[in-house]
C-alpha cells in the first residue's frame, strides 16, 4: 500500500472498486476524506472533492443565489427582448422556429443559474462584489461571445443582432456575478 501513501486502509473510508477498464487495464478507485484517488498502471491522479463539503454547508445560500440569478437572467432577457431587440426580432420572424418551444427557455435559465453559481463558488470569488463582477464578465465573454457570434456565422442574421446578444449576455452574467457574490457568502468559522 506504499503506492497509496499509507500503511493501512484504516485511513481510507471507502474502497470503491477494482476492475478491468479495457485499454486502461486494472484500475483502483479510492475515496479518502475529500479526495478521489484513481490509480491506473503508470498513471495516478486524484480529484479534490472538498468543494462538495463547502457546497453542502452553504446549500441554502447556494439555492437562494441560484434562484435570484435565475430571476435576473429572465428579467434581463425579457427587458432586452422587448425593449431593445423587439424590432429586430420582428423583422426576422421568417427565420425563427414557427412552433417556438417557450417552456424550454426558463429551463435553460435555471440550468445556467445553477451551474453559474456552482462554478462561481468553486472559483472562490464570492468573498466580494469585485470578484463577482470579474467572474461574471469572464463567463459572459466566454458564453455570449461564442453563442452570439457563432449564431452570426451560422444563420442569416444582422451583425448588430449578434453584437446586441453579446452585450445582453455580458450584462446578464455581470449582474449574475454581482448577485451571487452578495447572496452566496461562505460561512466563516469563528476562529478565522
Amino acid at each position: 500500500m506504499s503506492m497509496l501513501g499509507t500503511d493501512s486502509l484504516k485511513e481510507w473510508s471507502l474502497y470503491a472498486f477494482w476492475g478491468e477498464f479495457g485499454i486502461f487495464g486494472n484500475a483502483y478507485l479510492y475515496y479518502c476524506s475529500k479526495y478521489l484517488h484513481i490509480y491506473w498502471p503508470n498513471l495516478c491522479f486524484y480529484f479534490d472533492l472538498g468543494f462538495l463539503k463547502e457546497l453542502f454547508v452553504n446549500i441554502k445560500r447556494y439555492f437562494a443565489a441560484s434562484f435570484v440569478v435565475f430571476v435576473a437572467f429572465a428579467l434581463v432577457d425579457f427587458l432586452f427582448d422587448f425593449l431593445i431587440l423587439g424590432p429586430i426580432n420582428h423583422s426576422l420572424k421568417n427565420i425563427w422556429r414557427p412552433d417556438m418551444i417557450h417552456w424550454l427557455e426558463p429551463v435553460t435559465y435555471l440550468a445556467a443559474a445553477l451551474l453559474f453559481v456552482f462554478l462561481l463558488t468553486q472559483a472562490h470569488v464570492t468573498k466580494n462584489v469585485s470578484g463577482g463582477i470579474f467572474y461574471g464578465l469572464l463567463v459572459g465573454i466566454l458564453v455570449s461571445g461564442v453563442h452570439s457570434f457563432g449564431q452570426y456565422a451560422s444563420y442569416p442574421i444582422p451583425f448588430i443582432l449578434s453584437v446586441l446578444w453579446f452585450a445582453e449576455g455580458l450584462i446578464q452574467y455581470t449582474v449574475a456575478g454581482i448577485i451571487a457574490s452578495l447572496v452566496y457568502r461562505p460561512k466563516t468559522s469563528p476562529n478565522s
